[in-house]
């Protein structure tokens, strides 16, 4: 267990794309590596696989949107709570646990590049179109509360699941648990695709950088 501090400014190595793609069950990954994978199998019911035990976890949203259940593989169960808040622009998302709070999130509002409003007005090839800062602190650190933690980020308006993923799976779960990682997400757009990358840093002035991971193409109103 550990204190995981990130910070995100949505907009060394580079990874493969991130696998995510929709199959005819509207199963979609959104986040698979070493570790764990991540697939939304519809709305409202995600599955975390843990690859090293084989286990699966299912996340269960309610209706509203508040809160969900953890199905462990054993039948054992958990309650979540998402208090989700506005405050001057920015979305402060808190997660909680079977009472225990595991992490709070600050999302600041879109900011668009160079006055760039909708997406649909980048053409031309991919230009980079909007930045989005979020910070993170997670407070309880394994392989499911990361991706419960994921899953309320993606309830805040235009962040969306994929991006959250970026932040709270995998790589950072393991490498940064009580220290600071700082990661620039940036979202590139055409009239028909946007993608968002996520530039993945030590330091806080954005110069050591460890790694990108490409995001996957996706089409706008799919």
């Amino acid at each position: 267990m550990g204190i995981l501090i990130v910070t995100i400014m949505c907009a060394g190595m580079v990874l493969q794309p991130i696998e995510s793609k929709a199959t005819e069950n509207n199963e979609e990954v959104l986040h698979s590596d070493d570790e764990t994978k991540l697939v939304q199998e519809n709305k409202n019911k995600f599955i975390v696989s843990d690859k090293e035990t084989g286990e699966e976890t299912r996340i269960v949203l309610d209706k509203e949107h508040t809160g969900a259940e953890i199905i462990y593989e054993d039948g054992e169960t958990a309650s979540v709570e998402y208090n989700i808040v506005e405050e001057n622009g920015t979305e402060i998302v808190t997660t909680i646990i079977d009472g225990e709070e595991v992490a709070t999130t600050e999302i600041g509002p879109v900011e668009y590049v160079n006055d760039t409003k909708p997406l649909l007005k980048a053409s031309y090839g991919m230009k980079l179109v909007t930045t989005r800062k979020v910070t993170a602190t997670i407070n309880k650190v394994n392989r499911v509360s990361a991706n419960v933690v994921m899953i309320g980020l993606g309830l805040v308006p235009g962040l969306g699941y994929a991006v959250a993923a970026f932040a709270l799976t995998g790589y950072l779960v393991s490498e940064f648990a009580g220290k600071k990682a700082y990661v620039i997400i940036k979202q590139y757009a055409d009239n028909w695709n946007y993608r968002n990358d996520a530039w993945i840093y030590k330091d806080s002035g954005y110069k050591k950088l460890l790694e990108i991971q490409k995001g996957m193409l996706k089409r706008h109103f799919s």
